[in-house]
């Protein structure tokens, strides 16, 4: 997640398992969330229909995982990063050995992030479904679109008016990278990194694991706040936690209203690209 606004420094650059249900034919609804399973019924044979039943308004899948159990992924996540070092953020990139050695931590988060996310799927018999990855379709596409320009507008004037109030806060360490490369693929490379590998894993870990089961046990408002204030916490940056949590409460609601993670992602893309672009533009003597 990318936030402008800060001062140019003299040196550029930035588990019960909730599984699936058989027996007689039924249907259960939990917090406006609800499964339904088959059966034969002959004999005393039964055979589960594992069909992820959506909530009537949303579209969401019920999880076949709890909130613990998400936690505990992103959990994982994290103490991964620590014991790989892969937490660390450089704010110089003009040397060719830290640049690749970034890049190499970015790609490797991604990876690993996504492998917990699967192996945790495995675990608990989900789906990526009931992640709300399913078919892209085009309105995932027009609406992430308009979306990510909203977001991108809201976080930039939540950001002005903290200046104001508060303080200019630093540029982020993101930012600080883009600023110290000289050659195009590098800027490149990093910013793909941004804008495609971070909002794709960033939505699969609060959006489609935390948010789901959470939404089943205080409902859809109360879990959209306590989603942002998790996925804001984990930023580690005090000065922008009301940024980042106004725009992860836009991101939560984009799942809760469409019932599909894509729009998510494609907002929280065009929002990091956006940010990007002005981070190089104001950088490089541009006059936004």
């Amino acid at each position: 997640m990318i936030t402008i606004m800060g001062k140019k420094k003299g040196k550029a650059a930035s588990v019960q398992v909730g599984g699936t249900t058989s027996g007689t034919s039924a249907a259960h609804e939990t917090m406006g969330m609800s499964r339904t399973s088959g059966s034969s019924g002959a004999s005393g044979t039964s055979a589960a229909s594992a069909v992820p039943v959506t909530s009537a308004v949303a579209g969401i899948a019920l999880p076949s995982w709890n909130m613990w159990q998400a936690v505990f992924v992103l959990l994982l996540f994290n103490l991964g990063l620590i014991v790989l070092g892969w937490n660390d953020s450089a704010a110089d990139l003009s040397s060719h050995e830290v640049f690749f050695g970034y890049i190499f931590a970015q790609g490797g988060k991604f990876v690993l992030g996504i492998g917990l996310v699967w192996v945790g799927l495995l675990f608990v018999k989900g789906s990526w479904e009931q992640l709300g990855v399913g078919r892209f379709r085009l309105r995932h596409l027009l609406i992430g679109l308009v979306a990510g320009v909203g977001l991108a507008a809201v976080v930039t004037a939540s950001m002005n008016l903290l200046a104001w109030l508060v303080n200019e806060p630093d540029l982020q360490p993101v930012a600080l990278a883009l600023l110290s490369l000289r050659s195009p693929w590098q800027i490149v490379l990093l910013a793909l990194c941004s804008v495609v590998l971070a909002p794709m894993l960033e939505e699969l870990l609060f959006r489609g694991m935390l948010y789901p089961p959470l939404r089943v046990i205080c409902g859809p408002w109360l879990a959209v706040c306590l989603v942002a204030l998790i996925f804001a916490a984990f930023h580690f940056d005090l000065l922008r936690f009301v940024p980042l949590f106004l725009g992860a409460v836009g991101l939560t609601l984009l799942l809760e209203k469409t019932g599909s993670l894509w729009p998510g992602i494609v907002a929280h893309s065009v929002w990091n690209l956006i940010m990007v672009v002005v981070v190089l533009f104001q950088g490089r003597g541009g006059g936004v």
